[in-house]
This record gives C-alpha cells, structure tokens and sequence, in this order.
C-alpha cells in the first residue's frame, strides 16, 4: 500500500482533573494525527510544581525523575515505532490504532 503523508504529534501534559488527595497529577499523552486525536494515561504521575511544561518532563529535583522521563521517551519512541508500522501495513494510520 502507498502511505499517505501523515503528520504524527505526540504530546504530555498533566491532567489537573485527575490528581490524587496527595497532589500528584497523572501524565497524560495526547496522540495527534492529521487534526485527529486520541489520549490516555502514562501510568505516571508528578507534583505540577515538578514538571517542565516547556519540555514535558519531571524536573531533576523530583526524586523519581529519571524513571518517569524515561518511561516517558520510551512510549514517545513506541508510538513513532507503531505509527511507521500502521503505515507501511495500512497505508494511512489514526491516533486509536
């Protein structure tokens, strides 16, 4: 199949809604495909003090920081990896695949 000449956007942010009785607030990703979005959550959660909007990742004064950032580039990486393959297999991917 030929594939389309999509764009893919993978964005984190905090979902404020959701924060527990602690204060940590789970990390959301937000897939965007052509306009077309879908989002769920990362399984990790941070302080809004501890997280850097303008890099989307848990400051190096959280404890946890290197965990949660790099679990954070490892679904980032996987769903790059994952939108390639939709692609080269359907042609065209959506953001629930």
């Amino acid at each position: 199949m030929i594939s389309k000449n999509q764009t893919l956007s993978i964005l984190f942010n905090l979902k404020s809604k959701k924060a527990t009785k602690d204060g940590k607030i789970p990390i959301y990703v937000r897939v965007t495909i052509d306009g077309y979005r879908d989002e769920f959550s990362t399984g990790c959660k941070a302080f809004r003090d501890s997280w850097d909007n303008e890099s989307k990742q848990v400051l190096a004064a959280a404890p946890d920081h290197r965990q949660i950032n790099k679990k954070l580039l490892k679904i980032e990486v996987d769903l790059q990896r994952h939108f390639d393959l939709i692609q080269a297999k359907k042609g065209i991917a959506t953001p629930e695949q």
